[in-house]
């Protein structure tokens, strides 16, 4: 009975390990939402912007995780800076409400709660369980960690960051669905002229759905 138990366990965790393993977060860096050999097509005061909202597929190829799916609209924005001035951007900026890098790492996070509950429940039942929940647990807090330090990185902050002369930044806007609008503005702060440049979507390029590099079969290969 012993031996039947032990052998009971193993298989249970080994079959917890193969399962945990696709709840992996793996980073991804941001594209250029344009051509990088085609410049922008608008322009304003030396800035160009443009931007790209994603859809469910695109946000599983730059962001790992479908956040549609989860309630939230990615938007990524691309800024190039082509004069000698510095600008500055922050979540003020922006005329949408943008949502917390945390509070989106969350909303993929919080799926895993019933599972732990569960193991930890089957673990006072069957104390084999209690390996692959303890395991589970590590997992998903490294996973929830990964998450919200890369959305972080990835997102406009909260603080205004500093666009350098001649450079181009890539961010990602998080949006509640509900409170997405097509339309919308984004302002920078010259610290130069202490002049604003505001940028509504007539003034920037959207990347058009078709301009999509990789495509699903290329997805499921990789």
């Amino acid at each position: 009975m012993k031996e039947r138990n032990i052998s009971l366990a193993v298989i249970i965790v080994s079959a917890f390990m193969f399962l945990s393993s696709m709840e992996k977060y793996q980073a991804t860096t941001l594209p250029f939402v344009s051509d990088v050999v085609k410049p922008f097509i608008k322009e304003q005061r030396g800035i160009q912007m443009a931007y790209k909202v994603y859809d469910d597929f695109e946000s599983k190829i730059y962001l790992d995780r479908d956040l549609i799916s989860r309630g939230f609209q990615p938007v990524q924005l691309t800024i190039q800076n082509n004069t000698a001035s510095t600008f500055l951007l922050g979540k003020e900026d922006v005329s949408l409400p943008l949502a917390s890098a945390s509070s989106v790492a969350w909303s993929i996070s919080k799926s895993a709660i019933p599972r732990s509950i569960g193991y930890k429940v089957l673990g006072f039942i069957f104390w084999p369980f209690m390996i692959p929940g303890t395991i589970d647990s590590i997992k998903t807090y490294s996973t929830h960690r990964d998450l919200k330090r890369d959305f972080a990185a990835k997102s406009i902050k909260k603080t205004q960051e500093v666009i350098l002369p001649f450079s181009t930044m890539h961010r990602v806007m998080f949006v509640e669905k509900d409170k997405y609008e097509e339309d919308f503005s984004v302002t920078l702060f010259n610290t130069t002229t202490y002049e604003t440049v505001i940028f509504d979507n007539e003034k920037m390029y959207q990347i058009p759905k078709e301009e999509k590099k990789v495509t699903e079969q290329e997805l499921d290969e990789s």
